[in-house]
């Protein structure tokens, strides 16, 4: 629940007077921070010096870091993709191209899927005719296909989609249909509960001893329901209201240098439904960054 309080900044933000350019370099600084410290990491494996989660090997040839601060690297990544349309500077191409690296080699299927998708909704919401939404597609079509090229990225994109089918076909073993089915119908959730939710659990109470359980035996993790494990935890209300904000956020109209927000959030959207990315851990503090520059920057 803590991390909630990273929410707070929205407000501290509207008290202070900081410029929106002085921002968005912090925010560049803050994927370049990022950015080094995960290479680092990479770079240092095993030896730990972040804390990114209980990862012991290789799965599907990468890491999967949790590490916080990815909330910097993409909000950055979208920066770099709507000045560069805008303004045709290769060092913002450069710096989004890097960006959809990291993303890759944080190994998770739909944040890679929920990034493309988004660059290609700026891309076409930063063109004012149809005819410029087609160059902008062909070029980038044109300049990530030679990143099919990469043996790791063919590897990757080979087995992405073979795990993706096996799931699809395991019916009811699916562990996300487990997981689901064990907070459904052992952690005990009622009316109240379900409107309310549960609360973060904790392992010195029943309700916590009984999640962390599922968790360690069977590998249960609440965080893997998306979206709806946010609900069982936090409950319907809290879900909904969160919701609503994205959908805001996604909509608000601001000036045309400024549409990376609306991707930002699209990409939140997008990747909830089936990851943390909503409420993972740091992740508040960066929405909160985001609403501020959409507040500053939004046409009445």
């Amino acid at each position: 629940m803590r991390y909630f309080i990273y929410l707070l900044i929205y407000f501290q933000l509207q008290k202070v007077h900081l410029t929106i350019d002085w921002i968005e370099k912090g925010i560049i600084i803050g994927a370049i921070l990022y950015m080094s410290a995960f290479t680092l990491q990479y770079i240092l494996f095993p030896f730990k010096i972040l804390d990114y989660g209980s990862i012991t090997e290789m799965e599907r040839g990468l890491l999967r870091f949790r590490i916080e601060g990815a909330g910097f690297l993409m909000l950055a990544t979208f920066l770099a993709l709507n000045r560069f349309i805008e303004k045709r500077s290769i060092k913002f191409l450069i710096f989004y191209t890097i960006g959809m690296v990291f993303l890759f080699m944080l190994g998770f299927r739909t944040l890679l899927v929920a990034g493309i998708i988004s660059s290609f909704y700026l891309i076409i919401k930063l063109s004012k005719k149809p005819s410029l939404i087609v160059r902008n597609t062909i070029i980038s079509i044109a300049l990530s296909s030679p990143l099919l090229l990469v043996d790791e990225v063919n590897s990757y994109i080979t087995e992405m989609t073979e795990i993706s089918e096996k799931q699809i076909n395991s019916g009811d073993d699916y562990i996300r249909k487990r997981t689901f089915k064990f907070y459904m119908e052992k952690v005990n959730i009622d009316e109240i509960s379900l409107l309310f939710g549960n609360g973060f659990p904790q392992e010195n109470s029943k309700y916590g001893k009984i999640t962390h359980s599922g968790s360690k035996l069977y590998g249960y993790i609440f965080a893997d329901l998306g979206i709806v494990g946010f609900a069982i935890i936090y409950g319907l209300i809290a879900t909904l209201f969160f919701l609503l904000i994205l959908i805001k956020a996604i909509r608000i109209k601001t000036d045309r240098e400024y549409y990376y927000l609306s991707a930002y959030f699209l990409y939140i959207f997008i990747a909830c439904f089936t990851t943390a990315e909503l409420y993972r851990a740091g992740i508040f503090g960066i929405q909160a960054l985001g609403l501020f520059l959409i507040s500053r920057t939004k046409i009445s």
